[in-house]
């Protein structure tokens, strides 16, 4: 009872975070190209919709690149990605609307990666999003700098992500990081010299996937009598600066609005839904699991 009450004032905060680019229907192939597993993938609505699915036989990965990008798939199945630019800040978002069904041990994704893909020097901001039979289904997030892992948090989600398309989004300037869902910040990720040098800076490339993990049902894979199992994703537009070398100090002009004085910060509106979700939602934080507690724990809570 009270957590149904806590998701209508949830709903009561959503508020609209300005549209950069104005443009809200576009063509997926305007700034987005498929680089694996093309024959799991389904365009919808003059290619304004894609849809990503996974059988028994194979998944999908759509790379969000704005140019053109020289793809080397290997004998596995895995795909490896040169683009001429990646983003070195921006706002960034997709809705999404995940599969139905009992999708247990299914992940569908959406989140920035820098290159080379690997754990000792990547930096990644991401939305995991964990199948199940039914609500609540859990969100993971983790922010990765440098390689250094396992500061991951995750929350139930306040709404069936499976009925209806919703918005994800991530703010990415040198001040924070904010990871909203429906406009509503459910993780922020200050930038202060006080936590050394554990905040993404790499220029980033946006990446839409989903898989299967044994890890995410218990050791069990999902039931793929019941797939295939598919991911819908809308809203093509890209609101980033692209990055035109390995510094992304070019992308902090204040000449793009997400790097101005209203992306600094969360206003009161923002930090009173971000104190309903940490205080509701949020059913796991590395920074209560870890000991001693890491050094951007105290600012980002």
């Amino acid at each position: 009872m009270f957590q149904a009450y806590y998701m209508i004032v949830l709903f009561g905060f959503a508020f609209s975070l300005p549209n950069m680019s104005g443009a809200e229907h576009v063509p997926f192939e305007l700034n987005y190209n498929i680089t694996y597993s093309s024959h799991h993938t389904q365009f919808l609505n003059q290619h304004e919709e894609i849809v990503l699915s996974i059988d028994k036989h194979s998944g999908s990965l759509i790379y969000f690149i704005l140019l053109e990008i020289h793809l080397h798939v290997n004998k596995c199945g895995n795909t490896f990605t040169t683009s001429l630019r990646r983003y070195g800040s921006g706002l960034f978002g997709i809705r999404l609307k995940l599969p139905s069904n009992d999708t247990g041990g299914i992940i569908t994704t959406f989140y920035l990666i820098s290159l080379p893909n690997n754990d000792t020097h990547r930096d990644e901001v991401d939305f995991e999003f964990l199948g199940n039979k039914q609500p609540p289904y859990t969100l993971s997030t983790n922010v990765i700098s440098n390689g250094n892992l396992h500061r991951e948090q995750q929350i139930s989600l306040w709404f069936d992500p499976t009925t209806y398309f919703h918005l994800y989004q991530i703010l990415w300037n040198q001040h924070q990081l904010v990871l909203f869902v429906d406009e509503i910040p459910i993780r922020v990720f200050k930038n202060d010299p006080s936590i050394g040098p554990i905040f993404p800076t790499k220029p980033m490339e946006i990446q839409g996937t989903i898989w299967n993990a044994t890890w995410a049902k218990h050791g069990s894979l999902p039931d793929w009598s019941l797939g295939p199992f598919k991911a819908y994703y809308q809203g093509f537009d890209i609101d980033g600066c692209p990055a035109t070398n390995l510094n992304t100090t070019e992308c902090h002009d204040y000449k793009y609005a997400w790097n101005g004085e209203y992306y600094k910060s969360l206003n009161q509106v923002q930090e009173h839904a971000y104190e309903i979700v940490k205080r509701y939602y949020l059913k796991y934080n590395y920074c209560t699991a870890t000991h001693p507690s890491p050094p951007e724990c105290k600012i980002n809570n």
